[in-house]
Order: structure tokens, then sequence, then C-alpha cells
């Protein structure tokens, strides 16, 4: 029964932990878009934001911005779905992600539809 209670509480603790992170995930991809696209109320308060997410603007930064007007051709044949898309899309972001930890960077990526 102990054991139960244990699993129990460990499940819940593993849902909260995870929508913790889709809400992080969101603020920063959000912090991205506004910023690239310079959408955002004033400089004081995406210097505000940056530093709630640990980042110093004031620091030169690089930018890389990837964009498929059209998705990849080879998602595009007969048979593709959206779902298989996104899947690349998730694939490419991971890629990006490990590059930029193996160059001992400190990054921010975001993804958007």
């Amino acid at each position: 029964m102990i054991l139960d209670c244990i699993v129990t509480v460990f499940a819940l603790k593993m849902m909260q932990d995870r929508a913790v992170a889709e809400v992080e995930t969101r603020y920063k991809d959000d912090f991205v878009d506004n910023l690239i696209s310079g959408s955002f109320y004033s400089e004081a308060s995406i210097i505000e934001r940056a530093c709630y997410l640990g980042y110093n603007l004031n620091q030169p930064h690089q930018v890389l911005v990837i964009n498929f007007d059209t998705p990849p051709r080879s998602l595009t044949q007969p048979g593709r779905d959206e779902r298989q898309y996104l899947h690349f899309k998730n694939q490419l972001v991971e890629v990006i992600k490990a590059a930029i930890n193996s160059c001992n960077r400190h990054g921010m990526i975001a993804a958007k539809k």
C-alpha cells in the first residue's frame, strides 16, 4: 500500500514538472518571438524578461533564424502528414541544442509552427 502511494506521488510530481517545463518553454518561445519581431512594449521590459530567463542582453549575441516558407520536399510527398513535419522540426531543434551544448555555449532555442 505504501508503494502505491509512492508511485502516485511520483507520477503527480512528474506531471507537475512537465507542466512547469511546458510553461517555461512557451515563455521562452514568446520572448524570442517578441525580440526578433521587435514587438515589445519597451526596452526595459524586454531586458527585464531576458534577466528573468537568465540572459544579459547587454552582451553581444548571435542569432540564427531558420524559416521554412514551405515544408521540405521530403515532407510534402503524398502520404506525409503534419505530424511528420512537426517531428522533423523537433529533431532539428534537438540537433541544434546538441550543437550549442557541444560548444559549451548557453543558448535559447524557440520553435514556432
